[in-house]
């Protein structure tokens, strides 16, 4: 089954009027993961008789008739967020050996209260920390539009599974752009909430504080809005988590009226960009306008980069979850790029990090003013193009580190922001067009997003499957 081809809606409906059944859903992802993952290597974990379990439980529930709106939907979980029976390794060697986690967190438990059904584990860099999905224990994750690429990071399994068509829904998390990028690169919608619309909690602090936000990952923004109805609301042991004002999401999107003004900026005042993704990103805000909206161009949001209170925050928090490890063997064991930011918030001041986190109410004051008389603001939501695997990413045909720049200011200001999917570049990969909202406007993104999917969808809407065919069974993923 090709997922792409089935959304979320229809599958669960399908489950719900007894015209599918959740075993006969989970097989196929199962035979999915097993035909097309030694190609991507989206899938870092499954356990077959697990997820038969689960969905055996899911068809017994509608049976009884137990209302389950995602009844039978298969998914992956992102490696750093804990689903019971399956080992978080977090993408790195710290946690190769850890046992299986013996509670979900309560992104997961919401997803499988609501009838879904986990397939497995999807990959990431060491603990999330770059935007792009390679680590030692499992290697790298491809871009099903062309495998000699990434996937982007940190929730490129994810995005990699969904976009191969190996299951319909996932989780992510965004604490520098970790959704947005590989929903971009896979030419995926994506969207990254508000702090505390969906909740960790039960003691589970973010690793990198509220820079951090979950959400679910689709094919498309329907299903999208579908899923956070589910999982958005307040948890009683997450201090930031914030109440549900928002009785039906889906209702709240279709309802609100679509943006009539916009303001549109290249660089947001700061960020180099590639000359390709600028002409596909102005393209597309040509056809938003052509539908009668009104843009703003907006040459400076910010006037100076955000990523010296990003890093900082990160650094910081690396450091204080991490930094024990220095000086004893198991140091070896933290990937080098993690050790670099361990280092680097190991020389953070108390003062510095307080003037990093302080930064977060400057950011979100000038990017209000840009929002004042406008409905979103659009950007790039890549500044480059993804990486080679092995490789940097590029700007102009030059290796950048900083090639995914636009996105990790929206952490620090805390705003909602989504990405859509806009055309593909002269190597075949997706380019996207960020979308940003006022605070905690979630409704008003997703809104935006809904209304111009279509209108921006790039052709070919997927890639071709058959260049991913791993020839069966031998792409099995490695157990947990």
């Amino acid at each position: 089954m090709d997922f792409r081809s089935h959304t979320v809606i229809e599958l669960s409906a399908a489950v719900r009027a007894g015209e599918r059944t959740a075993a006969e859903i989970a097989q196929s992802a199962l035979e999915n993961v097993a035909h097309f993952n030694q190609a991507i290597g989206a899938i870092c974990a499954s356990d077959a008789e697990e997820t038969r379990r689960q969905a055996a439980e899911v068809d017994r529930s509608v049976e009884q008739g137990r209302a389950l709106p995602l009844a039978g939907v298969p998914i992956v979980v992102k490696d750093l967020e804990d689903a019971a029976g399956f080992r978080t390794s977090r993408g790195s060697g710290l946690h190769a050996e850890d046992p299986p986690a013996t509670r979900d967190s309560v992104f997961v438990s919401r997803l499988r209260t609501a009838g879904c059904v986990v397939v497995g584990k999807s990959n990431t860099p060491a603990f999330g920390h770059k935007a792009e999905t390679e680590n030692r224990l499992f290697g790298p994750t491809t871009n099903p539009w062309n495998p000699a690429y990434q996937a982007g990071g940190s929730s490129g399994g994810t995005a990699s599974a969904l976009a191969a068509g190996v299951v319909p829904l996932g989780t992510g998390s965004d604490g520098g752009g970790s959704i947005r990028i590989p929903a971009s690169v896979c030419g995926l919608p994506g969207f990254k909430p508000s702090v505390g619309r969906i909740p960790f909690g039960d003691g589970d602090a973010p690793m990198a504080g509220p820079l951090t936000v979950k959400a679910p990952m689709t094919t498309n923004v329907a299903d999208l809005v579908a899923v956070l109805d589910v999982c958005v609301g307040p948890e009683p042991t997450d201090p930031d988590s914030i109440p549900r004002d928002i009785a039906n999401w889906s209702t709240a999107v279709d309802h609100r009226p679509i943006p009539r003004r916009i303001a549109f900026s290249e660089t947001m005042g700061f960020a180099e960009v590639d000359d390709g993704v600028a002409r596909a990103v102005r393209d597309a805000v040509e056809r938003i306008a052509s539908q009668g909206v009104d843009v703003v161009e907006v040459p400076t949001v910010w006037s100076e980069s955000p990523l010296s209170p990003w890093a900082t925050q990160w650094a910081g928090r690396q450091a204080a979850a991490l930094g024990h490890h220095r000086g004893t063997p198991r140091w070896d064991l933290v990937d080098p790029g993690v050790q670099f930011y361990v280092e680097l918030g190991e020389g953070v001041s108390g003062a510095a990090l307080a003037q990093a986190i302080d930064a977060r109410y400057e950011l979100f004051a000038r990017l209000e003013a840009v929002l004042k008389d406008v409905d979103v603001l659009v950007t790039p939501t890549i500044a480059g193009r993804p990486p080679r695997i092995g490789q940097q990413g590029t700007i102009n045909g030059a290796p950048m580190s900083d090639w995914a720049q636009l996105t990790y200011g929206l952490n620090v200001s805390g705003n909602p922001a989504g990405t859509l999917p806009i055309g593909l570049d002269d190597n075949d990969l997706p380019v996207g067009l960020q979308i940003i909202g006022r605070g905690r406007d979630d409704i008003g993104v997703l809104s935006a997003m809904s209304a111009w999917e279509e209108l921006l969808a790039p052709i070919p809407r997927w890639p071709e499957r058959a260049r991913l065919d791993a020839g069966g069974e031998t792409g099995s993923a490695p157990g947990h």
